[in-house]
């Protein structure tokens, strides 16, 4: 499985390249290594933002709609 994202921040914390500080990504952090380990081969990329534009608009969709659920 290939996973892009284009949070370079979150690709080297589950890459184990930084570490995770904030509390309410540890436990998010958490579930993504649990799911990972369910799949045998797995590859995770940054893709910047302005290469991947319509993954950053599904995003800000997402955060907003996550947003209006509070």
């Amino acid at each position: 499985v290939n996973i892009y994202a284009d949070s370079e921040l979150v690709v080297k914390q589950v890459l184990g390249i930084y570490k995770v500080k904030n509390e309410r990504m540890k436990i998010l952090h958490s579930l993504v290594l649990e799911k990972l380990k369910l799949i045998d081969q797995w590859n995770l990329v940054h893709i910047r933002r302005e290469k991947n534009m319509r993954a950053d608009e599904l995003s800000k969709l997402g955060m907003n709609k996550a947003k209006s659920k509070k």
